[in-house]
Parts: structure tokens; sequence; C-alpha cells
């Protein structure tokens, strides 16, 4: 998540060589001779426009009222413990990128996700909209990608390099960075075999450098943002009477 600004800086030479260029591209009768920058810094000293406060109101109002909307509850506080190389959030989020994947297509067998794009826990007890955004604040969206089992391998051997990723519908099992065994939805992995695998579309551009993507088979970017995918499943859970937990249970297995 971007940090908040605490200054917002104007910078008048950017606009003016801006113009320049513009300029310079139509006739070439201008040059630069000089320029200038200043700085105009935001703090507590500047006071609220009372006309503008009252515009915004009812627009924060109901933000927050969605924001502190709840949409489900977890029995467990979902956790992302960074030097583990799996995690109860991790295990959960690529659940259900699984999940969602599976109702555009079928055939897609991994969830895959990176430690770094779950920017919060999810706490034990009432889960809200806030958090969703919190935890996915990004404008990233489902992609589905067609490897290779060779290309899946080099997916595995990233995991394993790292430390550990978020998976789903994938076991890799290794003694420090030698991969020992890797399984796809219990079954060994087959190097001759092509294999439907579920992400968001910074990882398939080559975001937190993941290995394994750069040259899929196929590619389907989908209509859905992260977020709501997480939101609609808290909801579809809630509405049929559950809550939301997780487990570790082997996806990831370093040993020394």
């Amino acid at each position: 998540m971007k940090k908040r600004l605490s200054t917002f800086s104007f910078h008048r030479n950017f606009i003016f060589l801006t113009l320049l260029l513009f300029l310079g591209s139509c006739t070439s009768h201008y040059k630069v001779i000089d320029y200038s920058s200043s700085k105009v810094e935001v703090n507590s000293t500047i006071q609220e426009n009372p006309e503008i406060q009252n515009y915004i109101t009812p627009y924060k109002k109901q933000l927050e009222e969605e924001m502190n909307r709840v949409i489900g509850v977890s029995d467990i506080r979902l956790t992302k413990q960074g030097n583990q190389p799996e995690t109860l959030l991790g295990n959960f989020f690529t659940d259900v990128l699984l999940d969602a994947a599976k109702s555009y297509d079928s055939e897609v067998s991994v969830g895959f996700g990176t430690k770094g794009g779950l920017r919060i826990e999810l706490p034990k007890g009432n889960l809200t909209v806030g958090h969703i955004f919190e935890l996915m604040p990004f404008e990233n969206k489902l992609t589905i990608l067609e490897l290779s089992g060779k290309d899946l391998k080099t997916l595995a051997e990233f995991v394993i390099q790292t430390g550990g990723q978020p998976l789903s519908g994938m076991k890799i099992q290794a003694h420090n960075t030698e991969i020992n065994h890797i399984e796809i939805q219990g079954k060994t992995l087959d190097l001759n075999k092509n294999y439907k695998i579920v992400t968001y579309d910074y990882l398939a551009n080559g975001g937190d450098n993941v290995k394994g993507f750069e040259s899929p088979i196929s590619r389907k970017d989908l209509d859905m943002m992260v977020r709501e995918a997480i939101m609609k499943y808290i909801e579809n859970q809630t509405q049929s009477g559950k809550t939301i937990t997780s487990s570790i249970n082997g996806r990831v297995t370093i040993t020394k």
C-alpha cells in the first residue's frame, strides 16, 4: 500500500517543460532558456474550507458506512509471518483465488500469490469491506495462465528460493533449496503436461520477480478484481451459514 503523503509538491517546471516539449513537436522556434520551481506544503497550518468540507461530508459518511459493513466472521486470526514458508492468510487467500477461477474454468488446478501482495493480517471476529480493501488495495484482476510442466517447476523453484509463497492445489517439498517432490492436486508433477494456474495480472506481468510466468501457453485476464473475489467468497460463506477459517497443511515444506 502506498504511504500517505504529508506534503504536496507542485512543480511548475514540470508543466513548463511539458508545454515546451509539446510546442517543440510543432515548431523548432522555441528553446528552454530558464525555469524555476516552487513547493507548496500542506500541513496543520492550512485551514479547512467549510464550503468544501460541507460538500464532501455526505460522501465521506457514505464511504465510511460501506467500509465498516460486516461481510463475514473469521474463527481465527489469519496471520502472515514473513519467516514462515506457509501461512494461514496465504492459504486462505490462494484458496479464494482457486475457488473464484474454477467458476470461469474448471481446469484451473493451482492458485498462486506472493506474501508481499498481502498487506495486512485479517482479524478474528467480524470481517468488513474495509479489511479487504486494506488487504488488497491494488486494482489487480484475476488472471488464468496455462503453463507447461517445466514452467510450473520453475515457479516451484522460485517459491523455495524465496522461502515459501502462498499456494493452493500444489505442494512442494524441499531440503534447503533443493526440491524433492512437487504435487498438483495430489498427483506428482508431470513435466510433459500443461497446467492451468490462477494468479493476478501484476504477478502475471512479472511483478515481484516471479519466475515461470514469462512464456505462458495461454493467458486469460478475468473481469474480476482480486478483492471482489475475496469479498464474494466471504459473503457466500456467510450466506451458507459458514465462518472463515484456514489451516497449515504442508503446502510448502522446507527442511534444513
